[in-house]
């Protein structure tokens, strides 16, 4: 039955993180699905977006601190 439990919560926390990854908004929520959700290397999504890997680095780390931020948000409210 643990074991249940943990993949049921562990479906949970998933399902929450691709709300907050869909979320993000544009420029840094299509890189965020293309490299999280879809599991793509920055060089790829580079070249499937049409802008420079340094850009598309940039707005993954954008993207890294706002979900960072948006997660940190939730736990103190909890």
């Amino acid at each position: 039955l643990p074991a249940d439990i943990e993949r049921t919560s562990l479906s949970i926390i998933t399902a929450e993180l691709e709300t907050l990854v869909r979320g993000l908004r544009e420029p840094y929520g299509r890189i965020a699905v293309l490299y999280f959700l879809e599991h793509r290397e920055t060089a790829e999504i580079a070249k499937l977006v049409g802008r420079p890997p340094a850009t598309v680095n940039s707005q993954l780390w954008r993207a890294k601190l706002l979900l960072r931020q948006q997660i940190t948000e939730r736990r103190q409210k909890e």
